[in-house]
């Protein structure tokens, strides 16, 4: 009797479906991004810096100065408490925009996901930059020993988190409605 061979038949496995995320392309857009709006602000210091610097300044200390704060203000300088802040281009919260624009620009979607990312998210973080003054001043008045840390650290990683948590909800509700507008929050 000859054995019977058993035919042994592979499974082909199903096809995997490609990634419509462009990892690598998205990474390198949004570094090229965030260098190209830094050096020049580095290398041409914009004018609109200064316009931006004495908005910030008026609404600090405006918001300061409701909150029972007694402020003086003399063109980007704010003196209160016993304390003086110049409100330098790195206070206006730029930088932050600066990475905020650049997430949504990298990042895959639409341009109406875009653009109505940008006009919710600018407005977000300059007034998020008001409230981390506002804070700011009130630490500076309550212990002014400690006020550093929330400038340094507190604050540093409040922005960051805040960044994050704005992208990751746009691509949420934005971009994931636009490719599967099944999905349902």
């Amino acid at each position: 009797m000859a054995k019977k061979k058993k035919k042994v038949r592979l499974q082909k496995e199903p096809d995997k479906p490609e990634s419509k995320f462009p990892i690598i392309r998205t990474c390198l857009l949004f570094a090229m991004l965030v260098l190209g709006f830094q050096l020049v602000d580095w290398l041409f210091k914009p004018q609109y810096l200064a316009g931006i610097q004495l908005i910030t300044s008026k609404a600090a200390a405006w918001l300061i100065s409701l909150s029972g704060i007694e402020v003086t203000l003399k063109q980007t300088n704010i003196y209160f408490s016993g304390a003086h802040w110049e409100i330098a281009p790195e206070c206006t919260a730029l930088s932050a925009i600066y990475v905020y624009i650049s997430f949504i620009v990298a990042y895959p979607s639409t341009i109406k996901a875009k653009v109505l990312a940008l006009v919710a998210g600018i407005p977000t973080i300059f007034l998020a930059n008001l409230l981390r003054l506002f804070t700011l001043a009130w630490a500076c008045k309550l212990i002014p020993e400690k006020a550093h840390y929330f400038h340094d650290y507190i604050w540093q990683i409040g922005f960051i988190f805040l960044l994050i948590l704005m992208w990751m909800v746009w691509i949420e509700l934005m971009v994931k409605r636009e490719t599967n507008p099944a999905v349902s929050g």
